[in-house]
């Protein structure tokens, strides 16, 4: 039998990799060739998973053109082997690095000293390797240290920090810029995992450097007009933000407050132009990410400038940027999308600014007492972040003070304690409230006893007049905008529309009805939320064409219609117009975004945030009969869009306009459009607040105003969340209910069945030793309940050793380990047999691509199955998908990452999908599930939620527990409006552990 072995071959750029097959001719003499790399994942005796998959999932992504050259792997021109860059060298894990024949880890200790100071021109630093106490000579090549004929590998951070010390040392880096540049290449070394085999003198153990890789704005008032500063964030921050989908806060922001104050206030104003680098204090260095130096320019430049021009970049800096570093390239949607990423919106942001019509801080009544009391202990204001006690005997004088600041256009008022808060109509009727409400609670309690605490709203952003932003009437606290409804015309019954290309199912024009009957009612707006999959886009085109219809044959004035959706649905909207609609379809369209949106502008490089006026030709938009755009060119261009009488606007992914305190919602709201449609799958996401932002751009005033809102439906009170869900979505007597949700269950009946398969299969081995240790901490108390917690109990669950660890070198012995994979490959198995296709929804990234590897090896595929996650580029997403969707009668498998894979995406030739692993929302899991069960599915699909059951814990497995929480969460969702999401769930799912 051959042998095969790998062999590398280290060069200045890389390593040559290559696997030679060892083997005997017919005179007994030993003979090696190369082989080409397709042959090598059908080496029996080459048990190298780990590293194998990484290396095929580097080299697909570098021919898909989805990953940076440097960091991608090639195939030799011969075929016969790889070149692999030294930085992958060194990412790759141990396991991955041996069982591709690299050597292993250097062994030795790195010491770390310096000559002199750090920032002294003459300053080197030296890295030397010891053994036993004894220095070791060795060459570096790259990622491969030499040590005579011996060669071992150097792994990341030491490989980077070793890169950084060269540059450090190099002629050319003298300024104090660039060698804290090059310490800041250092900075694992100082306090991370290599720190256990790196000796660092003192001077470097007490260095501490942080890297800013995006910002947000600090905006205050001043006696000349708006200012700011700069907050700054580190990727750590950024990169839990886009994991957990939460708001980044101002309170996250990179520095302490003291080092963000004297940042702030000295050291970014020192100097023109923002500088690479900042030295913080001593021993504490401050370095800007290159990406993000040139936007922190353009803030140092817009502190400098006049009042009119910080007033217009504070409305919209991240536009601004954008504008201005992207120039002819700034309607990009990737280039725009990369961007748009160094800019937080804090949820500070909109809170500070107290003047000028910008963004004015709400101020809150705000009281406190404690339990048993009968009067509030304290009370007093709440605005932003800040809490401005008053005494009782203080109250009439503190009024007297803002009501004097605002007679004399003072931005401040100062209270007897010396505090002072901003002098707006916002802070005198807070005041006039709370005496109002001390004065009914003192009434109250001599005649009924015990008050309940009046709830607290979260901050809500108050938007006052200004010149050049147009502001909404907001619903916050009281209803200040009610928009009245009368009947268009008579409506008697569904009008199918004539342009339609296919009759619609029976739900379609119950759809398309309703969506007439609520125009023809004079509704200003609808939320069509159906479940996934049921043809929102086929229902809004077969309306929209009636609408353009029935418009002309009222007499009524020819306007466009405005479609606004995320980037990624663009494409999707322009082709299901010319698929559903005959000639003409929707008319003349209007592309507003990339190239297109060059076409239609009146004022090259700008937009009307910057400029404070409509930077659109609104003559050639008005000649369209439709446009089509997304949420951020919205934001930018809102007084063009504005100013255009629309005859309906339709917001895809309405969710994209659920928080109040944005300016893309109050741009959506500013919209002249006479009537307004809102599309969605998850009407209810987070919380119900976001339900009322997207109901109150809908149809403004239909659910009062925010705090009586969230005061009448408390999200535990399932009998109040039953009634609102009567409220929105029953038919009254003689009008429609203003939303539509129905479930494909309970209406496709033409649909294909779907069968949801629970696999139970139970844990052994190390896996069910691994869970049963960590169960024994928490009852110890050795491991604190918590997310942390929760997602170790996941990762175990899922497999207890990780995809690019030695364990999973050999394929069988590694789904062996686990339940779940066990579960998976007899599912994949099966549908192997039938030659059919399957999703696999998972979210580890390393697990995606060893399994990719290995379902190409077990299933003796043609290429990789493809993989969608949140780096892969919307236009291939889209090529990915074709190429799956060509043939429906051959196997294949597709992974997915849930967040990134379960919207905007229709893959119906797949009739399978499999769960392994979960995401703790339902509406997201069944988003996935919805990539295949959806109109235009002729075929039967069925789903898998493989579960990894402990033997000793049974139902009160993590598997089981999440499972019922989220079976929970879709039944009561049927019956009422819930947050897919909430608080309690971490504590309900510990109650059942």
């Amino acid at each position: 039998m051959a042998k095969h072995e790998l062999k590398y071959d280290p060069a200045p750029g890389g390593i040559y990799l290559y696997l030679t097959e060892q083997k005997r001719t017919l005179l007994l003499k030993q003979v090696s060739e190369r082989l080409n790399v397709e042959k090598w994942d059908i080496c029996d005796d080459l048990h190298s998973l780990s590293g194998l998959a990484k290396l095929a999932a580097l080299t697909v992504d570098h021919t898909d053109k989805t990953l940076d050259e440097e960091k991608a792997v090639t195939v030799l021109p011969d075929g016969d082997g790889y070149f692999i860059p030294h930085a992958i060298v060194a990412e790759f894990t141990e396991a991955q690095a041996l069982s591709l024949g690299l050597p292993s880890s250097v062994p030795f200790q790195l010491r770390i000293e310096t000559n002199g100071p750090l920032l002294e021109p003459t300053t080197h630093i030296k890295a030397r390797w010891y053994s036993s106490g004894r220095q070791v000579q060795a060459e570096k090549v790259g990622a491969i240290l030499e040590v005579g004929p011996a060669h071992y590998r150097i792994p990341e951070p030491l490989f980077s920090s070793l890169d950084a010390i060269e540059q450090f040392n190099t002629a050319d880096a003298k300024s104090v810029d660039d060698r804290l540049e090059a310490l800041a290449g250092m900075s694992a070394l100082f306090h991370g995992e290599a720190r256990d085999i790196v000796h660092l003198e003192k001077t470097l153990k007490d260095l501490r450097i942080s890297h800013a890789t995006a910002f947000g704005l600090d905006l205050k008032p001043g006696s000349d007009g708006i200012t700011f500063d700069p907050l700054l964030f580190g990727q750590e921050v950024i990169e839990e933000a886009e994991i957990t989908g939460e708001q980044i806060s101002d309170t996250s922001h990179l520095l302490t407050e003291k080092q963000q104050e004297r940042f702030a206030s000295s050291l970014f104003k020192q100097s023109d132009k923002a500088k690479p680098s900042y030295v913080i204090e001593r021993g504490t260095y401050l370095y800007i990410d290159p990406s993000l130096r040139p936007a922190l320019e353009i803030v140092r430049e817009q502190q400098q400038a006049d009042a009119a021009s910080r007033r217009n970049f504070a409305k919209n800096p991240s536009g601004y940027v954008k504008d201005r570093l992207l120039g002819e390239n700034a309607d990009d949607p990737e280039l725009t999308e990369a961007l748009e990423k160094l800019f937080v919106e804090t949820t500070g942001f909109s809170d500070r600014v107290r003047e000028l019509g910008l963004w004015v801080p709400k101020a809150i009544p705000w009281l406190q007492r404690q339990p048993n009391s009968w009067l509030p202990e304290s009370f007093g204001l709440k605005i932003g972040d800040k809490l401005f006690k008053v005494d009782e005997k203080d109250l009439d004088h503190c009024l007297a003070s803002v009501n004097q600041a605002i007679t004399n256009q003072q931005p401040e008022a100062v209270f007897p304690d010396g505090t002072t808060v901003p002098a707006s109509e916002d802070t005198r009727l807070a005041l006039e409230s709370l005496r109002a409400e001390l004065q009914r609670r003192t009434t109250e309690v001599s005649a009924a006893g015990i008050l309940d605490e009046p709830e607290v709203l979260p901050d809500e952003p108050d938007h006052k007049p200004l010149k050049h932003v147009l502001i909404v009437e907001e619903n916050v606290e009281e209803v200040s905008y009610l928009k009245s409804y009368a009947d268009r015309c008579a409506f008697l019954t569904p009008e199918i529309p004539q342009l339609l290309k296919n009759p619609p199912k029976p739900h379609q024009v119950e759809g398309i009805g309703w969506l007439q009957e609520c125009w023809c009612k004079g509704f200003p707006g609808a939320l069509l939320a159906d479940d996934m999959g049921l043809g929102k886009t086929f229902q809004t085109l077969g309306f929209i064409s009636w609408l353009q219809q029935k418009r002309q044959q009222l007499g009524l004035p020819r306007q466009p219609v405005l479609i606004v959706a995320p980037t990624s649905l663009l494409n999707n909207w322009l082709d299901e117009e010319t698929m559903h609609l005959h000639e003409p379809g929707l008319g003349e369209p209007g592309l507003l975004f990339g190239k297109e949106l060059k076409m239609f502008k009146g004022m090259k490089g700008s937009n009307d945030v910057k400029e404070g006026t409509n930077t659109l030709k609104l003559a050639s938009l008005a000649s369209c009969d439709w446009l089509l755009t997304t949420y951020e060119t919205l934001r930018d261009y809102q007084i063009s869009l504005g100013m255009l009488p629309l005859a309906c606007v339709v917001f895809d992914e309405i969710q994209r306009v659920k928080n109040p305190k944005s300016l893309t919602t109050n741009a959506s709201k500013s919209l002249n459009a006479d009537f307004t449609l809102g599309l969605t799958g998850t009407p209810v996401e987070n919380s119900l607040a976001d339900l009322w932002c997207i109901l109150d751009t809908l149809f403004p005033g239909l659910m009062g105003d925010l705090k009586s809102f969230m005061s009448d439906y408390p999200e535990d009170d399932h009998e109040a969340l039953g009634k609102l869900r009567a409220t929105l979505m029953d038919r009254a007597t003689e009008t429609p209910a203003p939303m539509l949700r129905r479930l494909k269950l309970d209406i496709l009946a033409d649909l294909p069945a779907k069968t949801q398969h629970v696999l139970d299969e139970p844990m052994h081995g190390y896996q069910a030793e691994c869970y049963d240790t960590l169960i024994k901490q928490v009852k110890r108390e050795e491991v604190a309940k918590g997310l942390k917690l929760l997602h170790h109990m996941r990762g175990i669950s899922l497999h207890p050793h990780a995809p690019d660890s030695a364990a999973s070198n050999e394929a069988d012995n590694y789904i062996a380990e686990s339940a779940r994979l066990r579960t998976v490959f007899k599912i994949l198995d099966q549908v192997a047999s039938r030659n059919e296709k399957v999703l696999i929804f998972v979210e580890s990234l390393s697990m995606q691509e060893w399994l990719s590897f290995v379902i190409k090896q077990r299933y003796k595929l043609k290429r990789l199955p493809p993989r969608i996650y949140g780096e892969t580029p919307s236009a291939e997403r889209k090529r990915l998908v074709d190429r799956f969707q060509e043939r429906k009668d051959v196997f294949g498998v597709m992974l997915l990452s849930p967040k990134a894979g379960g919207v905007g995406l229709t893959i119906t030739a797949a009739t399978h999908v499999i769960h392994l692993s979960r995401w703790w929302n339902p509406a997201v899991e069944d988003q996935c599930t919805d990539r295949a069960y959806r109109i235009g599915q002729e075929r039967e699909v069925n789903v898998y939620i493989p579960r990894a059951i402990h033997p000793l814990y049974g139902d009160g497995s993590f598997d089981a527990i999440l499972h019922d929480l989220l079976e929970r969460k879709r039944t009561l969702s049927r019956n009422m409006l819930i947050p897919m999401e909430s608080k309690g769930d971490i504590d309900e799912f510990f109650s059942k552990l």
